[in-house]
């Protein structure tokens, strides 16, 4: 059998590998073959892995920031409507002034006729 480490293994394209293999056993060609396959698919698996936890700890930093930006976001939407309120005047202390204030809808009759 053709003594070829398994990094050599993992780098070699299948092209060279055939060459290399060339007029060796059926079953030691077959073998190296599959442990070249095994090796590979052992890197993609743990490439696949890496990708998801970083994917993971950015869609978690993300959440974290989306979070602070809500409670931000609510903290001035309260803070809003307190101002609100303090300047809003209420019929109980300040009637004349939404009397005042009112204004009536409009209606067709109001309007100066364009007739002769």
């Amino acid at each position: 059998m053709p003594s070829v480490s398994d990094e050599e293994l993992a780098q070699l394209s299948v092209r060279q590998l055939n060459q290399r293999l060339q007029g060796h056993d059926r079953q030691v060609v077959s073998y190296l073959k599959h442990k070249r396959r095994t090796i590979k698919n052992r890197g993609y698996a743990l490439n696949c892995r890496v990708r998801r936890i970083q994917n993971q700890l950015q869609l978690e930093a993300d959440n974290l920031l989306l979070r602070d930006q809500i409670r931000y976001l609510k903290q001035t939407v309260a803070s809003l409507q307190g101002r609100l309120q303090y300047y809003e005047p209420t019929q109980s202390t300040c009637p004349s002034l939404l009397q005042a204030a009112y204004i009536p809808p409009l209606s067709y009759t109001m309007l100066p006729s364009t007739l002769p």
